[in-house]
């Protein structure tokens, strides 16, 4: 890490070589890694962070800049470290996930609508279950409370309600009352295969609800004028019903999947006619849809002469408002803090740095949720987007 001399220093340094975020996202993501497999309580972590503080604060004081930035390095790993032992090991002594058992048992449970329903396409016929499935539906609550005998009780929790059928008339942010089967997520039983249950446990869910029919889900309470959460599954639900009225079924579930996020209206055929052909990635809204947004924008932008700060201010709340539409997932969420900071950089006349602006964008990741660091898909995201950034 350079002394300040160096910083300031403009006798033909190159400032490419001078990107500090790389460093930092490396620290914090050692933090976490270290915090996955070796845990400490989260008091230990905060009081390293907090006395690796001081000690830089000391050190800074003095010109020891080299020393001052390892010791930062520590800090900010052990931050990485506290926010990853806060989300993966600590929930709340009422978390639903305390009730959860391997086997079904029957529950009633108040909760809020984190998102719209989600309909489910058909799997195929296959000779390895007994029962054929039918269409289903998703969606993802946050628990409020749940009724012991006639009393309701406290609780809390994430957990993904999946219902026989297609529910109808429920929106994001609606109070619900569910009658539903309440189960722990299924771990991984043979080498390689997918863990479920630590999937859903980085989103914090360490419980499933299914319901067998619509009717267990019943509205107790309307979202509010003012939900964000309702706004945008409305855009969302608006621009699919457009897709389906203007274009083939074929097409507007390609559509919807690609422009809107909704790959679940895909159906089982189409993905694997996808994955055969290694194209897979192009049904999840990723930083090639948000590049062509920003780009189109930009283009736009500069036809009708507005004025640079207005024209950054404008895309970088069409890309902020994109990703939200789409789920904001992660390499989405990468590429629109690219383009975020890429677009005041240009507002400021400045240049951008590829890898320091990447790792701003892992650092906003991680930040929003740290098990993403062991996510095939995330690191694939990353990994790609460097290796494009290295050979340009």
């Amino acid at each position: 890490m350079p002394d300040r001399s160096s910083v300031n220093r403009k006798d033909g340094a190159n400032p490419a070589r001078y990107q500090p975020l790389v460093i930092v996202l490396a620290a914090a993501a050692a933090g976490v890694l270290a915090d996955r497999y070796w845990p400490l309580p989260v008091v230990l972590w905060w009081s390293a962070a907090f006395v690796a503080w001081l000690v830089w604060l000391v050190l800074w004081r003095r010109a020891l800049d080299w020393a001052g930035g390892l010791v930062l390095l520590v800090a900010v790993a052990a931050c990485g470290g506290a926010w990853h032992h806060c989300r993966w090991h600590l929930f709340a002594d009422d978390d639903l996930g305390y009730c959860a058992r391997p086997a079904e048992q029957p529950i009633c449970v108040e909760a809020f609508a984190r998102s719209g329903p989600r309909r489910m396409a058909r799997l195929p016929d296959n000779p390895m279950r007994a029962i054929s499935a039918g269409e289903q539906t998703r969606i993802e609550l946050h628990i409020l409370g749940l009724r012991n005998g006639s009393q309701w009780e406290g609780a809390s929790g994430e957990v993904r309600l999946t219902i026989d059928g297609h529910l109808l008339g429920v929106h994001a942010g609606d109070r619900l009352r569910v009658f539903a089967q309440l189960a722990q997520p299924r771990p991984a039983k043979n080498p390689g295969q997918f863990d479920s249950a630590r999937h859903a446990r980085g989103d914090r869910q360490r419980a499933t609800l299914r319901a067998e029919f619509p009717e267990c889900v019943q509205v107790v309470g309307r979202a509010g004028l003012l939900s964000l959460s309702h706004a945008i599954e409305r855009v969302r639900t608006a621009g699919d019903r457009l897709l389906w009225a203007r274009l083939s079924d074929t097409r507007a579930s390609l559509a919807a999947a690609i422009l809107l996020g909704m790959r679940e209206e895909v159906t089982h055929e189409q993905t694997l006619d996808f994955v055969k052909t290694g194209t897979v990635h192009v049904l999840s809204v990723s930083g090639m849809h948000i590049g062509i947004v920003a780009f189109v924008a930009f283009a736009l932008m500069r036809l009708l002469c507005v004025p640079r700060m207005w024209s950054v201010a404008a895309v970088s709340l069409l890309v902020v408002a994109y990703t939200l539409l789409t789920d904001a997932e992660p390499p989405a969420v990468r590429a629109a803090t690219v383009v975020v900071i890429v677009s005041i950089g240009h507002a400021l006349g400045r240049r951008s740095l590829s890898f320091n602006s990447l790792a701003a964008a892992g650092l906003v990741v991680l930040a929003r949720n740290p098990a993403d660091l062991f996510r095939t898909g995330v690191q694939l995201s990353f990994l790609c987007t460097a290796i494009l950034v290295w050979f340009a």
